[in-house]
């Protein structure tokens, strides 16, 4: 588990593009421009610029407030599937 979901995502990025994972389209704009309203109490607008950088995606209710990013696991799978399906190199 991690204490800093932007740093995390961000090494997750990083690393992610050569093993073929990507993550879903970020919302558009105007869902950020509406998260002051929504978590402003919660979020910093600093924490608030990060989560549109990362496409990272906010919920709330009354247990709490939810940071989460969805993935395209259709092509992390195909990726993986296609990698799985090559011969080893025997030495």
């Amino acid at each position: 588990m991690s204490k800093n979901i932007f740093k995390t995502l961000r090494e997750i990025r990083k690393r992610s593009f050569a093993r073929g994972f990507e993550f879903m389209s970020t919302p558009p704009a105007t869902y950020y421009k509406n998260l002051k309203n929504m978590a402003g109490d919660v979020l910093s607008d600093e924490h608030i610029k990060e989560c549109e950088e990362l496409g990272i995606l906010v919920d709330r209710d009354d247990q709490g407030t939810l940071l989460q990013i969805f993935t395209n696991l259709e092509n992390w799978i195909e990726s993986n599937l296609s990698s799985l399906n090559r011969k080893p190199k025997v030495r």
